[in-house]
């Protein structure tokens, strides 16, 4: 089995300056957002507590990104995995203006296929078992609805999964 390594604090302050370098902004810009974005993830020299147990949620590439878009656009800073994942879930889920879904609407469908690969033992579903059968997960078009409007499953074939299962498992155990 494949295990990634945590990220170091180099290549943690690396993914950082790249991150800042794409905004394309003027030297001093970037330079200062630079500093703002290691000091909230943790990256500074003189890091506090909560400082510190963010840039533990560093050390993993999908959290790291997702720590520098929330601390670029303004949002709160999540402390621990399980509010970095909601946080995530969340940003993933854009509701089409005339589906008839709102947000929560979809994360309760998502939550749906999250429990029945849990109960399944599973990280990847046909499509067919979730919307077809005695006892269909979803319909169809609510499926749809999921693929459409939320950046959490993927489609490989006629297998459905999760974009990440950290996902899966918040989903899951939100059931």
């Amino acid at each position: 089995r494949l295990r990634l390594m945590p990220l170091s604090v180099d290549q943690m302050r690396n993914y950082v300056n790249r991150w800042v370098e794409a905004m394309e902004l003027a030297q001093a810009s970037r330079d200062a957002q630079t500093r703002r974005l290691e000091a909230a993830l943790g990256l500074g020299a003189s890091a506090s507590r909560l400082a510190a147990r963010q840039r533990s949620l560093c050390e993993r590439p999908l959290f790291l990104a997702v720590l520098c878009v929330l601390v670029w656009g303004g949002g709160t800073q999540p402390e621990r995995e399980s509010e970095l994942l909601d946080a995530l879930v969340t940003a993933s889920i854009n509701p089409l203006p005339n589906s008839g879904l709102r947000a929560g609407d979809l994360r309760w469908l998502a939550g749906k296929v999250a429990w029945a690969m849990h109960l399944s033992q599973k990280t990847t579903l046909p499509a067919l078992s979730l919307t077809g059968g005695d006892h269909p997960v979803l319909r169809p078009e609510e499926l749809e609805a999921l693929h459409l409007q939320t950046g959490l499953l993927v489609e490989s074939g006629v297998e459905v999964s999760f974009a990440h299962l950290a996902l899966q498992e918040l989903l899951a155990a939100e059931r």
